[in-house]
């Protein structure tokens, strides 16, 4: 049978032989050169305590993972993504979050880079070649396809991907702001995944939650990669995936996962293939 294609797809197929650059969206680009971006995080931040305290990383590198583990430390009955999101709830959408820490503080997730007005910080950093595979795999099946993954390394690289600059700006940003004196607990995700139990333990007692070591074994065996699996169908809901609308995010991450077991094994030693659960 001939497949024929759109006048959109042969483009992009001639774009890609003979290496044209996909040229930047003009709405992004307008955004960008206005400032517009500053404006809107600078909104976001508005209403944070002194008390309160972070979850950082750049994307894809166990913040997730980490909120879904703390969760279940602060929730005595655990719970999905409604519960996770609720209970350590994004920067930008913390004015509802529940004061959950000693002191009154709220804890709150961020991908953002180093501010003053962050307190203190549990900062993960993942090596940034495992974590661009996995956020370029994550962007895919959300519809952002990269055919080139040079190409997606090079926009990543001059933070073109997200608003969240560069990993090196990120990450150069949080190492020096803990070098001037910034509360800043740093934890490596591939010990975090090497042992977990050991670093959820010290998690816990930098943010000042009280969890024996029985609870924080419970609270890992709870999410693990199959068991988040299972609570995967919650998160099209949790995020306002709408049939007809937007693609059900439950299903991206079905895709995510489909695309991850196709995936060659990485030839370096802390990638995992079924590690992908790391926004």
């Amino acid at each position: 049978m001939i497949q024929i294609k759109t006048f959109k797809q042969t483009t992009n197929d001639i774009k890609h032989r003979v290496g044209v650059k996909r040229p930047e969206h003009p709405i992004r680009r307008f955004v960008r050169r206005t400032g517009m971006v500053r404006l809107h995080k600078l909104r976001q931040h508005s209403g944070l305590r002194p008390e309160d305290a972070f979850i950082d990383s750049f994307p894809r590198s166990g913040n997730t993972w980490t909120r879904f583990v703390l969760t279940d430390l602060l929730r005595t009955e655990g719970g999905g993504f409604y519960e996770a999101q609720a209970t350590i709830p994004r920067v930008g959408s913390h004015d509802p979050a529940p004061s959950i820490l000693p002191g009154g503080g709220r804890l709150l997730k961020t991908h953002e880079q180093y501010r003053p007005v962050y307190g203190r910080t549990v900062l993960l950093i993942r090596d940034p070649r495992d974590m661009a595979l996995s956020y370029r795999r994550f962007l895919s099946a959300y519809g952002h396809e990269y055919a080139d993954l040079g190409e997606f390394v090079r926009d990543l690289v001059r933070g073109r991907i997200g608003t969240n600059g560069s990993w090196l700006d990120h990450t150069t940003s949080w190492l020096t702001a803990r070098d001037q004196g910034a509360v800043v607990h740093l934890v490596l995700y591939e010990q975090l995944r090497a042992s977990p139990e050991e670093y959820f333990s010290e998690i816990a007692r930098f943010l000042g939650i009280e969890a024996p070591g029985d609870r924080v074994s419970e609270a890992v065996r709870r999410n693990t990669v199959e068991a988040m699996r299972v609570k995967e169908p919650e998160l099209g809901r949790a995020v306002g995936g709408k049939s007809g609308t937007h693609r059900s995010a439950s299903s991206a991450k079905r895709k995510l996962v489909a695309g991850r077991a196709s995936s060659p094994k990485s030839s370096w030693n802390c990638w995992h293939p079924q590690s992908d659960y790391t926004s």
